[in-house]
């Protein structure tokens, strides 16, 4: 029997351009802590799950987000 991979990538694709990213505002002041505090108890591991989002949302890590620099 093979696995179902579709819920996986469109999961991820609501978290990093759809009705979820939505609520998270990627690229804004906040958008991990956001993203964090909606996948709490959705996820087993909130903060990594998020941190991969939000280098494929806004294609730098939460630490140069910070800085403001963009990833190489």
């Amino acid at each position: 029997m093979a696995k179902k991979r579709g819920n996986a990538e469109r999961l991820r694709r609501y978290w990093e351009r759809g009705a979820g990213a939505a609520k998270i505002r990627w690229g804004q002041g906040g958008d991990f802590n956001r993203c964090v505090s909606h996948l709490t108890g959705k996820v087993r591991d909130p903060q990594g799950y998020c941190a991969l989002r939000h280098i494929r949302a806004t294609g730098m890590t939460t630490s140069q987000h910070a800085r403001g620099r963009k990833r190489r």
